[in-house]
């Protein structure tokens, strides 16, 4: 019988072991080293911006184990710039490409990405501008290549191989020199950043906004002046400026905009006894200040009036003193566009009473004017709810035509007048005339009445000379929203003057609602007394259902 004989061995995986331990800290060193590339992109993205933005940089610190800086600007905040001087190995025998990841700025002004000396494009073809918001990110992939994203990683293409040696230069070189830091990149691009002691002329404001003739102060700072330093300025387009120190660090700059203004620059420069130079470019434009507002009646009740003010400069409401009482309005800031709300409190008093407003710039210019007027409280205790109290406008008393009139329950009227019983003896009170004027058309508009209309009923008439024997006007009936819910025109080709007519109008709307008149012009004629209808003795029932 045979024997099996089984000798003892032992495998030694030392080998295998140490390759994978290789292999560990390799893949943590480029991760390190794509990281550190990462780190230092968006760290040229901030100091592109810094440029940019007339930043300066506040200190310069070198990292504890020498691999690169942290610097801190004044207003950018801090970044960590890494050398990258020792590469991380690669997966082949031969050393990779690592993309030279840099800046150009174009004739245009702005910075761009480029990629190996070549500009970074989008999808489109365009260059891609550097900031923060297309700052690129970088990946090595599982075949060991370059990766490059500029849209926050959702995209990635492919710009060259990683081979056996990666490393993480951006920045070649950080220079920190007495007056700024110097930063050089990979391709020789060289960006400096003044640090903060250097030679600068400081204004706070760019742009400012004028009138015809205007003028306008502003203050400089210089800072690290010294004895030597001189402040001047040039103006264009007709400007004047006038710079006046009252050290050598400090001063204003008068600027007069000629008249009729147009846009227009001064150039302002700061020399110190070195001969180091700081400049700015300010920037001057037309002011617009554009008040819509018409004298306005308010009934006694109270209420509010909106004045709608388009500008890019500060302007003042006055209301005169013996008006603050009654009326008020909340203060805003105007950037493009202020609808102005003043509120008016209601009218105790059986007097009408009345102010001018004045809008003015910060300059004193006066701009506009206009006034707020308020009924006076009636003095009949009855007044009938379901009829229009045109008798309580203008006190009452027949007028002329008028841009606006209220009474005191809130019926207003534009572009007409009040005619009582001296013009027409048929009248038993005042009846409200609204012109036929094209291009200034008399409207009756009610307040908002409740409880629906059933039967709107009313006279109409003219004491006026009627064109062509015609009369025209529409009735509207709007609900609580203002959307128009009912409409009636009304047109008379036999009129005759100071002759009464009668409508009875079954209307049947329910809830709130309100009545608005408009003459409808059939002579289109542009007088103000043109083809007058006059409307009297306005009635109506509350809705039945």
């Amino acid at each position: 019988m045979g024997a099996l004989l089984f000798a003892g061995c032992s495998y030694d995986d030392s080998d295998l072991q140490n390759q994978v331990n290789d292999l560990d800290a390799r893949v943590t060193k480029l991760e390190t080293t794509v990281s550190q590339i990462n780190s230092n992109i968006a760290a040229l993205m901030t100091a592109i911006n810094a440029v940019e933005n007339a930043d300066f940089i506040t200190s310069v610190t070198p990292l504890s184990d020498g691999t690169g800086y942290t610097i801190t600007f004044s207003k950018s905040g801090t970044i960590t710039i890494y050398n990258g001087a020792d590469g991380a190995d690669g997966a082949d025998g031969a050393d990779g490409s690592t993309p030279t990841i840099s800046v150009v700025q174009d004739s245009d002004g702005i910075y761009y990405w480029t990629v190996n000396g070549e500009y970074l494009l989008d999808a489109s073809g365009n260059k891609v501008p550097a900031t923060e918001h297309t700052t690129p990110i970088i990946k090595i992939d599982d075949d060991n290549n370059f990766e490059i994203s500029y849209d926050n990683g959702t995209t990635w293409e492919v710009i060259g191989s990683a081979g056996a040696k990666v490393d993480g230069v951006v920045f070649t070189s950080v220079v920190d020199g007495e007056d700024d830091v110097t930063f050089t990149l990979s391709d020789g691009t060289t960006i400096i950043i003044p640090k903060g002691n250097t030679f600068a002329l400081v204004i706070e404001e760019s742009s400012y906004v004028m009138s015809d003739g205007s003028y306008v102060l502003i203050p400089y700072t210089v800072t690290n002046a010294d004895d030597g330093t001189v402040v001047d300025c040039i103006a264009s387009e007709g400007y004047t400026a006038v710079v006046t120190a009252s050290s050598t660090s400090a001063g204003s700059i008068r600027v007069i905009a000629p008249n009729p203004l147009v846009d227009g620059k001064v150039f302002v420069i700061a020399v110190n006894s070195k001969g180091a130079t700081s400049a700015k470019i300010l920037y001057f434009e037309g002011g617009v200040l554009t008040v819509v507002a018409d004298a306005s009646t308010v009934p006694a009740a109270g209420g509010t009036v909106a004045v709608s003010v388009t500008t890019n400069v500060e302007y003042t409401i006055t209301i005169p003193d013996d008006a603050v009482s009654w009326i008020s309005y909340a203060e805003t800031k105007a950037t493009h566009t202020d609808n102005l709300t003043f509120t008016v409190a209601a009218n105790t008093s059986t007097e009408v009473r009345s102010a001018e407003i004045v809008v003015m710039d910060v300059a004193g210019t006066l701009i506009q004017t206009f006034t707020i007027a308020q009924a006076a409280a009636s003095s009949s205790s009855e007044e009938s709810s379901n009829r229009a109290d045109f008798g309580t406008m203008n006190g009452g008393v027949s007028s002329s035509v008028s841009e606006s009139l209220v009474s005191n329950a809130g019926w207003t009227m534009v572009n007409g007048r009040v005619t009582g019983s001296d013009k027409w003896s048929e009248l038993t009170d005042l009846m409200a005339e609204i012109s036929g004027n094209i291009n200034a058309t008399g409207v009756i508009t009610s307040p908002a009445l409740s409880d629906g209309c059933g039967t709107l009923s009313f006279n109409y008439g003219t004491t006026g000379l009627v064109k062509n024997n015609t009369m025209s006007f529409k009735v509207e009936i709007l609900d609580g929203n203002g959307e128009v819910v009912a409409t009636k025109e009304v047109t008379n080709t036999s009129a005759a003057r100071k002759t009464k007519y009668s409508v009875s109008w079954d209307v049947n709307v329910s809830g709130t609602f309100s009545i608005v008149i408009t003459n409808l012009c059939p002579n289109q004629k542009t007088s103000k007394t043109s083809d007058l209808v006059g409307i009297f003795d306005l009635t109506w029932t509350n809705y039945a259902g």
